[in-house]
């Protein structure tokens, strides 16, 4: 009779050791989140007149930064995007 509590006491303590290694090992492998793109606002930079068959020239800007945080660290990337419209 004793050893079967002992056995069963084993049992159960290995079943919480295997437990607690799974979790302890697996913390850090979380799913990869989707990349973050920021919404900045454009700037209007510049109008001019032109002497062209076009009338007016726009200059834009937009500053496009993407942040990209995965398990084994993150990744960001600053971008100045220039357009010129006529």
């Amino acid at each position: 009779m004793f050893k079967r509590v002992v056995i069963g006491a084993v049992a159960i303590a290995f079943v919480i050791f295997l437990g607690v290694l799974t979790a302890v090992l697996f913390r850090g492998f979380k799913r990869p989140a989707a990349p973050q793109i920021q919404n900045t606002s454009t700037l209007l930079k510049q109008v001019q007149t032109i002497s062209e068959l076009s009338t007016v020239k726009y200059i834009f800007e937009k500053l496009v930064i993407l942040e990209d945080v995965k398990w084994y660290g993150e990744n960001r990337v600053m971008l100045v995007a220039h357009g010129i419209v006529k």
